[in-house]
């Protein structure tokens, strides 16, 4: 007798398909721009420019890609969340960060998300976050794109040359 395996990839691809109809008429959802990082860039050094002390054991600088428009969702998750360096190393915990769902399947770490909200009655402000850590909603195979994004503010990323949309 052989024994059919359970199979749940069909479910977890609607499931995926499922948020991003979600995310396009939940209330709460908006609209936000994604600017991707690019894995594998190496950092650029202008010659000779000291470089001695200015960036932190494995931080290197981060490129990005064109912006992508997006629709997000701030979740609530109340879990702390153990921040790590490029080795993997623990840095420490984030009491409250940001917690998104974005119907954009592939957002790598250190991504940015950008999205305007009122600060006031009458004032629109941007606001860019940083992706700490990205971690299933799912265990179910298929449902690659149920994922919560655990993001820090980035209050410094209009300052990057060429991340102005």
């Amino acid at each position: 007798m052989t024994m059919q395996p359970r199979d749940y990839r069909e479910t977890g691809a609607a499931l995926a398909d499922n948020l991003k109809a979600y995310l396009e008429s939940h209330p709460d959802a908006f609209d936000c721009l994604l600017f991707t990082a690019i894995d594998g860039v190496g950092e650029i050094v202008v010659p000779g420019e000291d470089v001695v002390g200015s960036l932190e054991r494995n931080e290197r600088a981060v490129t990005y890609s064109d912006p992508v428009p997006a629709r997000a969702l701030k979740v609530p998750d109340g879990i702390p969340v153990v921040v790590t360096d490029d080795a993997g190393e623990a840095e420490g915990y984030l009491d409250a960060p940001i917690v998104l769902i974005l119907n954009v399947a592939e957002v790598p770490k250190q991504s940015v998300i950008q999205y305007a909200e009122y600060s006031d009655d009458s004032t629109v402000r941007t606001v860019n976050v940083y992706v700490v850590r990205s971690e299933s909603m799912s265990s179910i195979p298929g449902a690659s794109g149920l994922l919560k994004h655990y993001c820090i503010p980035f209050r410094a990323f209009d300052d990057v040359e060429g991340n102005r949309p």
